[in-house]
């Protein structure tokens, strides 16, 4: 899957669930200035996983693996490209 619809779509994903809907995230962004409780993020990882039919890895769910929302395109342009 290209790079750049992954971006978009994850963005979007991630937009739903910031607290500030004005703001405009981009790939830098990181996921703890993004003030997302654990209950936004499993429902971020389930839309994420329903929205490019994907399976996270069990040890790769944890928020720490992904410091920014470029690091989780990367992680799914991995998976997606393995499909």
């Amino acid at each position: 899957m290209d790079k750049k619809i992954i971006e978009n779509q994850l963005i979007a994903i991630y937009q739903k669930y910031i607290k500030d809907n004005n703001e405009v995230l981009t790939l830098e962004e990181k996921m703890k200035d993004m003030n997302i409780n654990s209950v936004d993020y499993i429902k971020i990882i389930i839309d994420i996983e329903n929205q490019f039919d994907i399976e996270f890895e069990d040890e790769a769910l944890m928020p720490g693996n992904f410091e920014t929302i470029l690091d989780m395109v990367n992680y799914i342009s991995k998976l997606t490209n393995n499909n």
